[in-house]
């Protein structure tokens, strides 16, 4: 799973990523800068809370559960994206290639899904 973490971290454009429990637990993360990783943490903590409470009212109007998303600033982009029990959540300069980060992010989430799978079996 850190070998993920990290890959993502290091696309270019990448502050860093978090992946967060719906508890709000930080699991694990990445990050290119120390002095940013605290504040990128709550962030996602806050992003994985309000993962969980659009689920079920997307469900109420006939949706499907929340998948992934986008928040923006100015200066940069947040990805979320919603895995069993956790949110992946990949922070990126706005204006570079968004689409390239959030194919790599669907693309790790495959090797998080399964590191999740064996955290909750044991």
């Amino acid at each position: 799973m850190k070998a993920a973490l990290e890959a993502l971290a290091a696309l270019p454009g990448a502050g860093g990523v978090v992946l967060v429990s719906d508890e709000g637990l930080i699991l694990g993360s990445a990050s290119k800068s120390p002095e940013g990783a605290a504040g990128l943490e709550l962030v996602a903590a806050e992003l994985a809370a309000l993962s969980c409470r659009l689920s079920p009212l997307l469900s109420e109007l006939g949706e499907e559960p929340l998948l992934r998303y986008t928040a923006g600033s100015r200066s940069h982009e947040l990805l979320a994206l919603r895995l069993a029990g956790a949110t992946l959540v990949l922070w990126v300069e706005r204006g570079r290639d968004e689409r390239l980060a959030q194919i790599e992010l669907a693309r790790r989430a495959d090797d998080v899904e399964r590191w999740l799978a064996q955290l909750a079996e044991s």
